[in-house]
């Protein structure tokens, strides 16, 4: 029996954080693995109350509200920009639909936006409009996106600076950060991981253990249904943004 693998760097603070108490209780709940795990467990455990100590103080930041309505709205102006190429691929100006395709082809390029991780988002953002201010202005000015272009930068500038700060409060207040949590806290996840298929492999027959691994597999199999549905359901609201906005403005 394999465990199933699980890409923790995708989840929201909140969600690694309550995984991360699933694992811990769901260990201590089975005796064979409270002694071979007994050091990795107490890793995690203070790993734990790190993530509950600056959990606490993002929530508390007069900052995380701002920080949250920023990102959503880039996400936003992303759709809208993508939706704003998209209703010219097929325009009946060649001019127009040649432009929209050279900036599709850039768009395609970084289509995993949405996917990434606040700090990847903002700079991947920043790579991005950097790429049509040097080599695609003359086909923004085409379709008449700079004004687009300019709102995104805009406000992905803001969403950085407001982070900044947040970062700096935090940073008066504790030396914890979520991130450097999070990280310490997958790295001792996948080496219990690793060590549970270690003591699978060689105590086929235990019947708490495979039980133990039929939890943890049936839970890391529905975090994975979630952040597959989150996918998906983006996905889609994007693709049916496109469609209406081509056919609105192509009519």
């Amino acid at each position: 029996m394999r465990i199933v693998k699980l890409n923790l760097e995708h989840l929201q603070n909140e969600e690694w954080y309550t995984y991360q108490t699933f694992l811990i209780k769901l260990i201590k709940k089975t005796n064979s693995l409270i002694a071979a795990l007994a050091a990795l467990l107490i890793l995690l455990e203070k790993n734990g109350v790190d993530a509950v100590t600056a959990l606490e103080i993002i929530r508390k930041s007069k900052l995380s509200e701002p920080i949250a309505e920023a990102d959503a709205l880039r996400k936003q102006l992303i759709k809208g920009l993508n939706s704003h190429v998209a209703a010219f691929l097929h325009n009946a100006n060649p001019d127009k639909q040649r432009a929209a395709k050279n900036l599709k082809i850039v768009i395609n390029h970084y289509k995993s936006i949405s996917k990434a991780s606040q700090d990847q988002q903002s700079g991947m953002i920043i790579n991005f409009i950097k790429e049509l201010d040097e080599n695609h202005t003359a086909d923004m000015a085409t379709i008449g996106l700079e004004e687009r272009k300019e709102q995104l930068k805009t406000t992905n500038e803001e969403f950085i600076a407001l982070l900044d700060q947040r970062t700096a409060e935090i940073g008066s207040k504790t030396t914890l950060r979520m991130p450097d949590i999070r990280r310490e806290g997958n790295r001792i996840i996948r080496h219990i991981f690793s060590q549970i298929e270690i003591l699978l492999l060689s105590t086929p027959d235990d019947t708490e253990l495979i039980q133990f691994a039929n939890e943890l597999n049936a839970e890391n199999r529905r975090v994975k249904g979630n952040l597959h549905r989150k996918g998906k359901n983006k996905k889609d609201t994007s693709e049916n943004s496109e469609t209406e906005t081509e056919a609105t403005l192509n009519k």
